[in-house]
This record gives structure tokens, sequence and C-alpha cells, in this order.
């Protein structure tokens, strides 16, 4: 490595295929930071994730993307693997991400600081600093903590899990939330993407995107469609993400066919680029129980969506604001009331979706968060970057005909064009 050049290794327990949020988001910070920063070089360390018959083309944001194990292996074999491979090829970097507890032993970040290395752990769901502690016997956890104060930085994307490790470990903790690419709005082409769905010009759309599992609860948004339609007939809920439990989405198909919901809701399955469906969607709705961000949420509010979100004190409660660029709730009623206020009011609507894009932009665009990752990595940053990230527009037919694996690799078939009824068993 020249002198001139600084090469992150960013280390991940699960990586395409069956990678999570963290690896997705570490996909689409990359190349923020190429064009913030082209002399810095990104590469991937996958842990567990085998290594999949056939590379994707995402692996070019990376220079090189490296999977420790070819077919599924126990975990002592994978802390052995961890730790030869470190030991070879330490040298060849200056920043070690990591971006989950990848080593519950501890080797592997007491051999990045032995050799050197500036040591950096991000917090992404429930695994700031205490968090982790509470994973181990109480009789260990003081030298856990001890263990964990090698780490120069420690990385929160949320202020519920930034107050909880600086608490823990003062003035180590460093609150970045995840980065988003601004999409540009065009009214022409939302009708377009409307009718490439088979969605009527009068109908409202209702859009959750996450996995289809508990603690999505995406359940809970089908439970209420009845009383919606009482007062707005042509609503349309789009469920967008991957069968995670099929017990739990056998439970909505059973429930959408006891009450007649079939028109009603559609399940669009795992998409490899969910903004088209924002562009489509009249408001996003979602019910989740525990999340590290909720990276959707200011997707949508990115797009201009009114959301109606569940409560989650110290996650979503900074960009989530109540009346003012969307709607939090903590029990049945005030979902439906915050929806039917929505619903029955379009300037309300327009008025909160303009001033949750203005807070998507301020805030979340990826350009500043891909700055604030290289600072932390050592690398001379402007106090501002020059332009925000945009988002590529997609062609639909493309984004309908693939899926990205999610962290359980368990997604729905590609559809065509028209959204899949949900009737199909």
């Amino acid at each position: 490595m020249t002198a001139d050049k600084t090469r992150v290794l960013h280390i991940l327990k699960h990586f395409r295929p069956t990678f999570t949020g963290e690896g997705i988001f570490t996909e689409r910070l990359t190349p923020a930071m190429d064009a913030l920063a082209p002399d810095v070089e990104h590469e991937v360390l996958a842990v567990a994730t085998p290594d999949p018959a056939e590379r994707s083309a995402v692996h070019a944001a990376f220079r090189r993307v490296v999977y420790l194990t070819k077919r599924p292996t126990p975990y002592p074999v994978q802390q052995v693997r961890l730790w030869l491979w470190l030991l070879r090829n330490l040298h060849r970097y200056g920043v070690v991400h990591v971006h989950t507890h990848v080593d519950r032993y501890f080797l592997a970040y007491f051999l990045a600081k032995l050799f050197g290395k500036r040591l950096l752990l991000s917090a992404t769901l429930d695994d700031s600093v205490p968090g982790l502690e509470r994973t181990y016997r109480p009789a260990f956890r003081p030298l856990v903590r001890r263990f964990l104060s090698v780490f120069d930085a420690f990385v929160a994307i949320s202020g519920k899990l930034h107050g909880e490790t600086e608490a823990a470990m003062p003035g180590k903790s460093h609150l970045i939330p995840i980065g988003i690419a601004i999409p540009e709005l065009d009214a022409g082409r939302r009708r377009a993407v409307r009718a490439r769905l088979g969605i009527a010009a009068d109908e409202l759309v209702l859009v959750f995107v996450g996995g289809i599992c508990e603690r999505k609860d995406p359940f809970f948004l089908v439970q209420r469609l009845p009383e919606i339609r009482t007062y707005c007939p042509k609503v349309k809920l789009l469920l967008v993400g991957p069968i995670l439990e099929r017990d739990y989405h056998q439970s909505i198909v059973d429930y959408i066919d006891r009450h007649d919901l079939s028109e009603h809701v559609e399940f669009v399955g795992e998409v490899t680029d969910p903004y088209p469906l924002f562009e489509a969607a009249d408001l996003m709705t979602f019910a989740s129980h525990l999340e590290g961000f909720g990276t959707v949420v200011i997707e949508a509010m990115a797009h201009g969506l009114p959301v109606v979100v569940r409560d989650l004190p110290g996650v979503n409660d900074f960009f989530v604001r109540n009346g003012e660029t969307g709607f939090r709730f903590t029990e049945p009623e005030g979902y439906l009331a915050a929806l039917r206020r929505l619903i029955e009011n379009p300037a309300l609507r327009r008025r909160i979706g303009a001033a949750g894009r203005r807070f998507a932009i301020d805030h979340f665009d990826m350009a500043k968060i891909a700055a604030a990752y290289l600072r932390l990595y050592g690398v001379p940053m402007p106090a501002a970057p020059a332009a925000p990230a945009r988002h590529p527009r997609q062609d639909l037919a493309a984004m309908r005909s693939a899926t990205s694996a999610s962290a359980a690799n368990d997604s729905l078939s590609p559809g065509t064009a028209r959204l899949t009824r949900t009737g199909a068993r």
C-alpha cells in the first residue's frame, strides 16, 4: 500500500447473496465514498457467507471481495480461518471496519491493533456496547467491556445506540445515520409506473417495504384494512420484501382470504430497487417492532411520501416528527387515526410529504454520510460535499426481473410488470 493510499477492510459476517441490511448499506455507501475519495480502496471480507458460484456485478463497488468459506462452516472453524487470514493480510490495510461483531473471542480485534490498524465497530440493531455485553454471561461482562475498548471508534446509526455506547465508552461513539440516494421526482414517471403495475388512477396505494416476518409485522397493516375500506374502498397495500417466515406469511394469506382482501393486498416479493414502488405509492406504512434505523422509511420520505410508522423511541423519533414529517403510533387506534387524516386530506399529505423530503435531503444524503465515514477513517474531507448523491433511475422491468437475496436467501420469484396476486399459495 503506497503512502498516498488508504485501504479499508470491511469485515461482515454475511454478504451477498445472503447478507443483512448492513451489507446492503455498505454496498450503497462505497460508490459515494469512491466519488469523494477515489484514492481510498475498499475491500470486503465475508466471514460466514459461503462463496457464491457466481459473483454479482455489485461486487464492482469493491476492489476485492473475499469469502472465507466455500460451504456452511461451524463457528470455531470460521474463527480460525478468520485469524489466519488476518495474520496473512492485515499488513495491506490502514483501517479495519468491523460491521458486525464477528469474533466473540476478540482475537481478530487484538490482531488488528497489534498490526497498528485503526479499528472501528458498527452498531446497527441492538448491538451497542451494552447490547453486546448482554450476549455474554454476567461474570464475563466486565472483561468484555475491557476487550471492546480496543476499538478506536464505534459507529451508531441511531440516537438510541449512540447514547448507550457513549455511556459505556465516553468519547468513542459517533452517530452516523444510514444514508440514501436522493431521488428526483417526476409526476409523469409516477403515472407511468402505476400504469405498468396495473394500479388504477383512483386507487390509493399504501406501501410497506421489509421482510415478511413477525418482527416487521406487515400482518398488522393487513388487519387494519377492513376498517380503512369503510371510508376508502379503493385502498391497496403493497407488501414489498422476501418471505422470511413461511408460517407467518400463510397467516396473512389466510386472513386475506377470510376477509375478501385479495383485490386490496399485493405481495410484490423482493426487488433489487424499491424506488419505483415508492413512486407509485401515496403513503408509506411501517409497523416493525425493532429496527436499528429503518432505512426504508427515510427512502419513502425522500420520495415525498407521508409516513405512518410504529414508534421506536431513540430510533425513528428523530426523523418521523408527529404532524410535521409523518406520524408515529403505538397502538392500532393511533395508526388508524393518523392514516385516516392523511387519506382524507390530500393537502396534508402533500405538506407532510414535502417536509419529510426536505428533512431526508438535509440529514441523510448519501454524499454527506460518505464524507462522515471517510473522516472517521482518517481521510481529510471538506465541511460539506458539493453535490447530493442522486439515485440512478432503474428501468421498472429490470427492477421486477431480478431479486437481491435477503439474509435468509428466501425471496419470492420475480414477477412481471404487473403485480402478483396474493391468492397463490
